[in-house]
């Protein structure tokens, strides 16, 4: 895809023909590491990112942060990639993350969350199948918001086909009941 600078691209930089971008999603901030113990439990994500920045540390990878809910989630990922980077000797948001929108309390905080991270941020992505979930468990029961019943909000309403164009995250299709057909 060719690259047009815009009015707000001074912070863009575009990769030179041979060199591509690996992106890796850690596991969220609350599972465990259960082979690796510092006096307690490894947070897994944690342990990810550090194997990822330190395998790559030539060329660093773009980090997909799933289940992000709050912004004292986001100010956490910012000091930890902050970190991670003075650590390496690499410069201030040379590692970039797209967030993944996957929870009804993350989509209503997606402003916040792209501020805290908006030095490294190229994208949001939704998790759309825990997603309607999430828009279920909160909204179901409530009456004062039109919700549809579950059976109806599935991954073609308008609310679900809103997100923007993919950012190379996986696929949201499952086979259906037929072989042939799929669900997206």
């Amino acid at each position: 895809m060719p690259f047009r600078a815009s009015r707000n691209s001074e912070n863009c930089s575009r990769t030179s023909e041979n060199q591509k971008a690996l992106l890796i999603r850690p596991r969220a901030l609350y599972a465990l590491e259960p082979h690796l113990d510092f006096g307690g439990p490894a947070v897994a994500s944690l342990c990810d990112l550090g194997v990822a920045l330190s395998a790559l540390k030539d060329n660093p990878p773009h980090i997909y942060v799933p289940k992000l809910e709050t912004v004292r989630e986001a100010q956490f990922w910012e000091e930890a990639l902050t970190l991670a980077e003075r650590h390496l000797g690499l410069t201030h948001g040379s590692v970039r993350v797209c967030l993944q929108i996957e929870t009804f309390s993350g989509l209503m905080n997606a402003d916040a969350l792209l501020h805290a991270l908006h030095a490294r941020a190229y994208g949001l992505n939704a998790g759309r199948w825990d997603y309607v979930f999430s828009l279920i468990k909160h909204l179901g029961s409530t009456r004062s918001v039109p919700v549809p019943p579950r059976r109806e909000l599935g991954m073609d309403v308008d609310a679900m086909l809103a997100p923007p164009a993919s950012t190379g995250a996986m696929s949201a299709k499952t086979p259906g009941t037929n072989s042939r057909e799929t669900i997206t």
